[in-house]
């Protein structure tokens, strides 16, 4: 796990970073592995309230980056699965996670004012999304 990714998890509530996959894969509706060569290099998922907010994680590790174009591509496609289910998507990332806020930004999430988030009092970023009426 990419160790921005390991930090966030800590700083955020103290967890391991295996702990917190687990908890992602049981509390997700819809949950996804991002596999290359045999190794794992992402777990995404969504969970929340079916036709209301849905609150969308992910962690990812140093592989990712040796995909990066064929992952940019294809991650708006599950920004919009995630919308089926939940037409607002929220959650907060740690401030220093930039590789992640900028994905976030990519993707067409707006930001709110960091805030102290978590036993560490550290700055967090709420990010969000509302589903486009078509």
């Amino acid at each position: 796990m990419r160790v921005e990714d390991r930090e966030e998890i800590r700083l955020a509530g103290g967890e391991s970073p295996l702990a917190s996959l687990r908890n992602g894969l049981e509390v997700s509706s819809s949950c996804w592995t991002v596999v290359r060569g045999g190794e794992v290099v992402a777990m995404f998922g969504v969970s929340g309230t079916k036709g209301d907010t849905g609150f969308p994680w992910m962690l990812a590790s140093d592989a990712l980056s040796s995909i990066r174009k064929s992952f940019l591509r294809e991650s708006k496609d599950y920004v919009e699965r995630m919308h089926e289910d939940y037409p607002k998507l929220t959650n907060f990332a740690w401030s220093k996670n930039t590789v992640h806020l900028q994905w976030l930004q990519w993707l067409g999430f707006f930001f709110l004012e960091p805030e102290s988030y978590g036993e560490s009092g550290e700055l967090f970023i709420r990010f969000y999304k509302v589903k486009k009426n078509v």
